[in-house]
C-alpha cells in the first residue's frame, strides 16, 4: 500500500516538473541553467556526430570548411542573436502592454521562456567562439564544423519559434485562447498556484466587458460574456475546490452588477440586454449542474440588477426585460419542483423555490418603491394561478390521504403540504407589497395615483371582502421564516433614514395593520355593503380561526377610530358611503367579533387541564418574592438557613391558605403567563411568624427621626449584626444621618451601614427597624424544590367551594384553587434582636 503510493506521489511529481518545463513555469536560475544546458547538449552532440557526419556527405557534396570562415559564421551569428534579441525585446515589450491583468501577463511570460532563450543564445555564441579557438589550422575538423552549424541552426529556429508565438499572440490576437488555456490547466491541477487565481481569468473577460460599455458595441460585449460564460462552464464542470468558492461567486455576481449599472449609466438598452441574457444563461448552467446554493445567488442577482435599473434610471431601463428572463429561470424551478420525486432532492428544490419567493420579494418591493405599474403586472401575471402551487395537484387533502393509505411522508404529500405553504406566500407577498405602498404614501413618498391604482386596481381584483382580507392579515400574524420578510423591509427602512441605530414596531402591529384597516374602509364602500357586513355572524369570520386575537382586534378597533377622523385615502373614495358610517359598522363588526372570540377562549380554557409547569411557575415566583425580601436575606445571614426534605421536629413555623384565582393562569393556552402579585400579605404573615418565634424584645420610639438615636444606643450595649428597616422613612433618616457610611461588607442588598453595623432597608409596614445581634439561632426550613409549596386545583374538581359565592353569569370551572403550605422549625437560645414601632 505504501509502495503503491509513494509511485503515484513520483508520477503526480513527474507530471508537475513536466508540465512545468512545458510552459516554462520556473526560477530565473533553473531557466538559465536550462539554456546553458540546451547549448551545450547541442554543441556535444554535433561535436561527436561531426565526423560520421562528414563521412557521409563528403561522397555526395564536397565540403571544406576554412578558419575564415568559422570566423564570418560567428559574427553572422551573433548579428542574428544580436538582432533577435532586439527584435524579441519590443515584442516582449508589446505582450506586456496587451489589454488584460497583470497576473495573465506574468503566465505569458513564463510561456514565452524569455530567460532561456537569452541565455541558449549567448551560451551558442560562447561555444562557436570556442569552437573558432579551438581551431589551430586553417581547416576547420568535421567535430568542429558540424557542432557551430547545429548551433547556428539551433539559434535560428529558437529566435524564429519566439517570433512565431509573441507576432502570433499580437497580430492573430489569440490571447483569449491563451487565458481558456491557463484556465484549463488550473483547472487541471497542471498549474500549480493559480487555481485560486480563477477570478483573473474571468477578470480578462470582464475587464473586456467594460471596455465594450465604454465603445457602445452590443455584439462585442456579447463575445466578452461569452468567455466569461465559458470559463464559467468549465468551473462548473470540474470538482473543484474553486467551484465552491463562495469569494469567487461573489466576484462575479458584483462583475454582473457593476457592469449593469454601467450600461444604465450609459443608457442603452442594447448593452442592459446582453448583461442580463448573460446572467439568465450562467443561472441555467448553474441551475442544471444541481448547485442549489449557486443557483439562489444567481436569483439573487436578478434583483439587484432590478433595483440597480431604477435606483440610477427612473424609467427602469429594460427592467421588464429583465422580468422576463426570470421568468424563464422561475419556470425551470417549478418545473423541478413538478417533476421531482426522490426523497433526497426534496430539501433542494423546497429551498430553491423558497430562494425564488424570496427574489420575488425584492422584486416587488422595488416596483412598490418605484411605482413601477408595467413591473407590478408582470410579477402578478408571474404568481397568477400557478399550477404547480394548487390544492390537491400533488396529493390530496390529510384526510383523504388516510381513507387512500397514502403516507403523509410520502414525496408527493410533501409536495403538497409545501406548495400550500408557497401558495399562502404568495398571497402575503401581494398584501405585503399593496400594504407598502401605502406606507410609503402615508410618509409622503409615494404619489397619489399610484396609490389610488393599487387599491382601485390590485386590492379591489384580489382582496374584494373583508373576510378575505382578514383571512390574509391574521395568517400573517402566525408566519415563520422566510415569509415573514416584511420586518426587514420596515427595519431597513428606518435604518435607511436615520443612517444608524432605529426601532421600529412589529410591522403586523403597523403598516400591515394600517393597510387592513385602511382596505376594510375602502372595500365597504356604499350602502349594500354595509348592510353586508352588519348583517355576517361573527361566528364566520375567519379571525375564530385563530386563537388569542383579541388584542390584535382592539388594535384593528382603535386604528379604525383613528380613520374615522383621518382617513388617509379619504380623497380617493367614490363617496357612495360616508367615512363615518363605514367605520361604525366596521367596529361594530369587530366587536362582535370580540365577543365571539372571548367566549370561544372562556370554553376551551374551560376544557384544559391544570399545567404542571404553570403551577411549578407561580411557586417559584412565590418564593422567588419570598427570598427576595430583605427580611428573609437577615435571617438567612445571621441565622444561616437549612433546608431539608422533611422536617424531624414539629414545625413551630407554619402557615397555609386557601385563594382562588382565574383558571387562565393555570392552563397552557400557548400564551405566557406573567406572574406580577408580589404577594405582599403572605410576606408580611411570615415575617409576623418568625417574629413571634425569635426571642425579641420590643420598643417604642415616638417617631422616625428617633429612630438612629435609638439604634445608636443599642448598638453601643450589644453586639449587633445587622440592621432591617423600613424602606422609606426610616431608610432615607437613617441612610442621611452623619453616622452613616458606605457598606464594607458582603451581605447582600446592603448599601450602607449605621455605626460600621450593615443595613438592609425591607418594605414593610410590621416595624420601623428590626435589629438582629449576633446570637446564633436555629432555622431549619422544609424544603423540597420550593419552600412555599403550591398546589391548585381546576375548579369543578374542587370539592368544598361554596358554588353560592359565584354570581349566576360565572362558571366554577372559570377558576382555580390555589393551596399554600409552608414550615420550619426555629428556636433561640438567647436574645435574638430587638424591634422598634413607633407609637401611634
Amino acid at each position: 500500500m505504501n509502495s503503491r503510493l509513494t509511485e503515484l506521489v513520483n508520477q503526480i511529481r513527474i507530471r508537475r516538473i513536466l508540465f512545468q518545463l512545458r510552459t516554462g513555469r520556473y526560477n530565473r536560475p533553473i531557466g538559465i541553467g536550462i539554456g546553458l544546458a540546451s547549448a551545450l547538449l547541442l554543441f556535444v552532440s554535433g561535436y561527436l556526430l561531426g565526423s560520421p557526419f562528414a563521412e557521409a556527405i563528403s561522397s555526395v557534396i564536397p565540403v571544406q570548411f576554412l578558419q575564415r570562415d568559422l570566423t564570418v559564421l560567428w559574427g553572422v551569428h551573433a548579428t542574428i542573436i544580436s538582432l533577435s534579441l532586439v527584435g524579441l525585446s519590443f515584442a516582449w515589450n508589446s505582450v506586456r502592454d496587451l489589454p488584460t491583468r497583470d497576473a495573465i501577463i506574468a503566465e505569458i511570460a513564463y510561456r514565452l521562456r524569455s530567460i532561456e532563450t537569452i541565455t541558449f543564445l549567448l551560451a551558442a555564441n560562447l561555444l562557436i567562439g570556442g569552437g573558432v579557438l579551438l581551431t589551430t589550422s586553417d581547416t576547420v575538423t568535421p567535430a568542429i564544423g558540424v557542432s557551430v552549424g547545429i548551433l547556428l541552426i539551433g539559434s535560428i529556429v529558437v529566435a524564429v519559434r519566439r517570433f512565431w508565438i509573441v507576432f502570433d499572440l499580437l497580430i492573430h490576437n489569440t490571447l483569449d485562447e491563451k487565458v481558456f488555456d491557463f484556465a484549463d490547466d488550473a483547472l487541471s491541477g497542471r498549474s500549480q498556484g493559480t487555481e485560486s487565481d480563477y477570478d483573473e481569468y474571468l477578470g480578462h473577460f470582464f475587464d473586456g466587458c467594460h471596455v465594450e460599455v465604454d465603445r457602445d458595441r452590443p455584439e462585442q460585449l456579447h463575445e466578452q460574456f461569452r468567455g466569461v460564460e465559458e470559463l464559467l462552464d468549465k468551473l462548473l464542470a470540474t470538482d473543484s475546490s474553486v467551484k465552491k468558492d463562495s469569494q469567487i461567486w461573489a466576484y462575479v455576481f458584483e462583475k454582473y452588477d457593476a457592469i449593469y449599472r454601467r450600461c444604465v449609466t450609459k443608457g442603452n438598452p442594447p448593452l442592459e440586454r446582453e448583461v442580463i441574457k448573460s446572467l439568465s444563461g450562467v443561472h441555467l448552467k448553474i441551475h442544471r449542474q444541481g448547485e442549489t446554493d449557486l443557483s439562489l445567488r444567481s436569483l439573487e442577482c436578478f434583483s439587484t440588477l432590478f433595483e440597480r435599473g431604477y435606483t440610477i434610471e427612473t424609467e427602469g431601463g429594460s427592467n421588464e426585460y429583465l422580468l422576463g428572463r426570470f421568468e424563464n429561470a422561475q419556470r425551470e424551478v417549478l418545473s423541478e419542483f413538478d417533476r421531482v420525486n426522490d426523497q433526497e432532492l426534496l430539501s433542494d428544490t423546497f429551498e430553491l423555490v423558497d430562494g425564488m419567493l424570496d427574489t420575488h420579494t425584492m422584486l416587488w418591493r422595488t416596483a412598490v418603491e418605484n411605482e413601477a405599474v408595467g413591473a407590478l403586472d408582470y410579477l402578478r401575471h408571474m404568481l397568477d394561478d400557478v399550477y404547480q402551487f394548487r390544492r390537491y395537484e400533488h396529493s390530496p387533502p390529510p384526510d383523504v390521504r388516510d381513507r387512500r393509505d397514502i403516507s403523509n411522508e410520502s414525496v408527493a404529500a410533501q409536495k403538497q403540504d409545501q406548495a400550500d405553504i408557497y401558495r399562502e406566500s404568495v398571497r402575503h407577498l401581494r398584501y405585503a407589497a399593496y400594504a407598502w405602498a401605502l406606507n410609503l404614501y402615508e410618509e409622503g413618498d409615494s404619489s397619489e395615483d399610484f396609490i389610488n391604482h393599487v387599491f382601485s386596481k390590485y386590492v379591489e381584483q384580489e382582496f374584494g371582502s373583508v373576510t378575505e382580507l382578514s383571512g390574509v392579515y391574521f395568517s400573517m400574524r402566525e408566519a415563520t421564516e422566510p415569509l415573514n420578510y416584511w420586518e426587514h423591509w420596515n427595519i431597513d427602512r428606518e435604518m435607511e433614514q436615520n443612517y444608524g441605530m432605529a426601532m421600529t414596531g412589529v410591522a403586523v402591529h403597523t403598516w400591515l395593520l394600517r393597510f387592513y384597516c385602511a382596505a376594510v374602509i375602502w372595500l365597504v364602500n356604499d350602502d349594500e355593503k354595509i348592510a353586508n357586513l352588519r348583517e355576517q355572524t361573527p361566528a364566520n369570520s375567519p379571525l375564530t380561526e385563530h386563537e388569542q386575537v383579541q388584542p390584535d382586534v382592539d388594535r384593528i378597533i382603535d386604528q379604525i377610530e383613528t380613520y374615522r377622523e383621518e382617513y388617509p385615502l379619504k380623497n380617493l373614495l367614490d363617496g357612495k358611503a360616508p367615512i363615518v358610517d363605514r367605520c361604525d359598522a366596521i367596529i361594530d363588526y369587530f366587536e362582535d367579533v370580540k365577543s365571539v372570540l372571548d367566549e370561544q377562549e372562556q370554553a376551551r380554557i374551560r376544557e384544559m387541564p391544570i399545567s404542571d409547569e404553570y403551577v411549578s411557575g407561580y411557586a417559584e415566583n412565590i418564593n422567588s418574592q419570598l427570598k427576595s425580601a430583605n427580611f428573609w436575606t437577615a435571617i438567612e445571614t445571621v441565622g444561616d438557613v437549612t433546608q431539608v426534605d422533611s422536617l424531624e421536629e414539629d414545625p413551630n413555623v407554619t402557615f397555609s391558605g386557601v385563594a382562588s384565582a382565574p383558571r387562565k393562569l393555570f392552563v397552557d393556552d400557548g400564551m405566557e403567563t406573567m406572574f406580577q402579585s408580589h404577594h405582599r400579605d403572605l410576606i408580611d404573615r411570615y415575617r409576623s411568624l418568625v417574629l413571634e418565634e425569635l426571642n425579641i424584645i420590643e420598643r417604642e420610639v415616638d417617631s422616625a427621626t428617633d429612630i438612629p438615636d435609638a439604634l445608636a444606643e443599642l448598638v453601643s450595649d450589644k453586639e449587633v449584626a445587622l440592621i432591617v428597616c423600613e424602606h422609606r422613612d426610616v431608610g432615607r433618616i437613617l441612610q442621611d444621618d452623619e453616622r452613616s457610611g458606605r457598606s464594607s461588607n458582603n451581605v447582600p442588598n446592603s448599601y450602607f451601614s449605621f455605626l460600621n453595623v450593615p443595613v438592609l432597608r425591607d418594605v414593610t409596614t410590621e416595624f420601623a427597624a428590626f435589629v438582629l445581634l449576633d446570637e446564633n439561632f436555629e432555622y431549619i426550613e422544609e424544603c423540597e424544590d420550593v419552600s412555599v409549596s403550591v398546589d391548585v386545583t381546576a375548579g369543578e374538581s374542587v370539592d368544598n367551594w361554596n358554588i353560592e359565592e359565584f354570581t349566576d353569569d360565572q362558571d366554577i370551572r372559570d377558576h382555580a384553587q390555589i393551596e399554600l403550605s409552608y414550615n420550619a422549625y426555629i428556636e433561640g437560645s438567647g436574645q435574638n434582636g430587638v424591634i422598634f414601632r413607633i407609637s401611634e
